[in-house]
């Protein structure tokens, strides 16, 4: 006779994140030394242009597939 073997399922933990203030991201961004990077650069420009007063700006697709 074949025991049928449980398989032990792993509980579910969330995905943990941070949410950072425009000048604190920018001011990490800078300080990893991250501005070699081309996508890096990209959301520098970002936060600056939303630092400096500008109108909401839409994010791109290429900013919210960057891993952190």
């Amino acid at each position: 006779m074949v025991q049928d073997a449980k398989v032990v399922k792993k509980s579910y933990s969330a995905p943990s994140f941070q949410v950072l203030d425009p000048a604190v991201a920018k001011v990490r961004l800078e300080a990893d030394g991250a501005t070699q990077d081309v996508s890096a650069r990209k959301m520098l420009s970002v936060i600056n242009k939303q630092l400096d007063g500008h109108p909401s700006v839409a994010p791109s697709a290429s900013l919210n597939s960057v891993p952190q």
